[in-house]
């Protein structure tokens, strides 16, 4: 159920709209915006979010990625997580499973406000992840990654590491990722670089990985690197070769640009690109005429 508080943005170029709104759950209120284009849409794709600074660094894309898409003949939600950005709730019971159920609350919103048959799965580092968790249960029609996290384990270590290495660079000796993560279990939260991680959110995720995903074929999925190098990384190459194995076919696009995921104040690398290849790929793959 929707509220009534809705706040509208016109494109008066293209038709397009997008409209911010509240739904309503058992226990929160979600907050989502939904960009409708001119006409009426087949294929819908959900932003599905990442966390702690990766999120700020990556709104813009994702804004830009939407909007795009919209004046392209698609439909677009994008959301923020119970407990996070505009949504109520408490962050602390913040899982990956309840996550996956904002996600499905979402995919069903825009469904019923736009009408759209088909559903794609849009997310960005950790918001990668919760979007590779989510393609099988909703029968996703395209998977599109940037720069996604493979596994929740790892991806952890590398904020741990990141927070102890800020702290040497100031001065002061900082947690190592087991002292991180025993205090983690002790006291059910720890603070890292700005922002709390809880025990609940790293339970569920240390075990999820992309590679052990079922994902349904045949699955349009794109996965866009943004790194320095020139050369898909060792762990997507993994990735893609692990897919193919399956009958699944992943397109890479490689974007040049270094994320410094952990950190807000460095820049998002190429958000106009990012929304133009976005764009662009989800075109030729719907086989949408060009606007």
């Amino acid at each position: 159920m929707m509220t009534q508080r809705v706040a509208t943005r016109s494109n008066q170029a293209t038709g397009a709209r997008e409209d911010a709104t509240f739904i309503e759950m058992a226990d929160h209120e979600l907050f989502c915006v939904v960009h409708r284009p001119a006409a009426t849409p087949d294929v819908g794709v959900i932003f599905c979010p990442s966390l702690f600074a990766e999120e700020q660094k990556m709104y813009g894309a994702q804004v830009l990625t939407a909007r795009a898409l919209a004046d392209a003949g698609f439909a677009a939600v994008r959301f923020h997580y119970r407990g996070t950005g505009h949504s109520s709730g408490v962050i602390d019971t913040l899982t990956v499973d309840t996550m996956l159920e904002d996600v499905g609350r979402a995919r069903a919103f825009l469904e019923e406000t736009t009408g759209v048959k088909a559903i794609g799965f849009c997310g960005g580092r950790f918001g990668g992840l919760v979007a590779a968790l989510a393609a099988p249960a909703h029968q996703a029609a395209a998977l599109i990654l940037w720069e996604p996290v493979l596994d929740g384990r790892a991806y952890f270590r590398e904020i741990f590491r990141a927070s102890q290495l800020s702290a040497l660079a100031g001065g002061t000796s900082g947690l190592t990722v087991g002292q991180a993560v025993d205090r983690l279990r002790e006291a059910g939260t720890v603070d890292v670089l700005g922002s709390p991680i809880h025990l609940s959110l790293y339970e569920t995720a240390v075990e999820r990985k992309v590679a052990d995903v079922a994902l349904p074929g045949p699955l349009p999925l794109l996965l866009i690197q943004i790194n320095p190098s020139q050369q898909l990384k060792p762990e997507y190459t993994t990735l893609k070769d692990a897919l193919g194995r399956r009958g699944l076919t992943m397109e890479t696009v490689l974007i040049e640009g270094e994320g410094a995921w952990s950190f807000v104040d460095s820049p998002m690398p190429s958000p106009h690109k990012i929304a133009e290849v976005t764009q662009s790929w989800l075109t030729r793959a719907f086989h949408q005429p060009t606007s």
